[in-house]
């Protein structure tokens, strides 16, 4: 039986943000797990200004979970380092940005990105319910670096652990002045621990390949969506840098 939470409000008012982007429509889907596009779809994602590259396996390239998953997702942002890290650093912000995550809470008592410092996340999916994870802060570098892993702490996908080292995933942002405004990097890295898409292709391993080219769109979109956000965000009080 699916957990169902009670999503906590985030802080940060929706007036402030870009409209919600359009999600992906028409998927196919086996249980609880991605099987991937249903036929005749495109995994289309709504945006006025797309940043500018991302990474993702090409086509007809040999993908297999074990090689190692990861998307990356840059964009310029005509605005300040500072006020850049300001946003990126605020966990609360994603939740508002994301079609995925819902909330975000620090835990133990901390309230800004230091290395070891604890945050809970809530998310949805249209096909694999609710379920709450818990990050661990593993890089802080004021005004250059953020990163975290996301540990399944309700045994979601098997052993529930708290454990960076058997993380599902691991998200990461790099920052650097660029021009006269900022470079913002992105980066999401399945696994090495177990997660949902690990659960998916077990109960299909014939579609392997297409379950982590779904996934990995999905993830795509999402950062997209993130980092577009952040670029309006960051640009529309003229990037000020106080």
């Amino acid at each position: 039986m699916s957990r169902r939470y009670r999503f906590p409000p985030t802080a940060l008012p929706r007036s402030r943000l870009p409209p919600p982007r359009e999600e992906p429509r028409d998927v196919g889907r086996t249980g609880e797990g991605w099987e991937g596009p249903g036929r005749g779809t495109e995994c289309r994602c709504a945006s006025r200004t797309r940043p500018e590259r991302t990474t993702a396996p090409t086509e007809g390239e040999a993908v297999k979970y074990s090689d190692g998953l990861s998307v990356e997702v840059t964009v310029h942002v005509e605005a300040a380092v500072p006020r850049v890290w300001e946003l990126v650093s605020d966990i609360g912000l994603p939740a508002r940005l994301s079609p995925e995550l819902q909330s975000v809470a620090w835990l133990d008592g901390a309230a800004r990105p230091v290395v070891g410092a604890r945050f809970e996340g809530f998310n949805r999916h249209p096909m694999i319910g609710e379920w709450r994870t818990v990050s661990h802060v593993i890089e802080a570098d004021e005004r250059r670096a953020f990163a975290w892993a996301v540990t399944d702490a309700d045994g979601r996908y098997g052993e529930a652990t708290l454990d960076p080292a058997r993380c599902m995933a691991s998200w990461h942002y790099e920052i650097a002045a660029e021009g006269s405004g900022t470079r913002l990097r992105q980066t999401a890295r399945i696994g090495p621990g177990r997660s949902g898409v690990l659960v998916a292709i077990e109960k299909r391993p014939d579609r392997e390949r297409q379950i982590i080219e779904f996934r990995l769109k999905e993830l795509r979109a999402g950062m997209e969506a993130t980092l577009h956000g952040i670029k309006e965000l960051a640009e529309e009080d003229g990037g000020r840098s106080d």
